[in-house]
């Protein structure tokens, strides 16, 4: 399962409320700037933008990666939400 991390510059609620939407059980909201998601039947990360709605026409900009690995020290449920989608 590939999980995707998203970066958005400035703070969109509506761009978290589609992943809930889409991918209730499958998205993890780190910060009002980043957010986990491992969707089923996703494979790049345009699909990732698109979904969430970046692009100029409505002013959202951010990045969308495709994680690998990753390490890093944070909370418990973070960790307990990337090892359910690691393969």
């Amino acid at each position: 399962m590939t999980i995707y991390a998203v970066f958005l510059n400035s703070p969109d609620e509506a761009a978290w409320q589609v992943l809930g939407e889409k991918w209730p059980d499958r998205h993890f909201i780190l910060t009002d700037h980043m957010a986990f998601v491992a969707p089923e039947g996703i494979t790049t990360t345009a699909q990732i933008m698109n979904a969430v709605g970046m692009g100029l026409e409505k002013g959202l900009l951010g990045v969308v990666f495709e994680l690998a690995e990753c390490n890093g020290l944070n909370s418990g449920d973070l960790w307990e939400w990337l090892r359910k989608f690691q393969p």
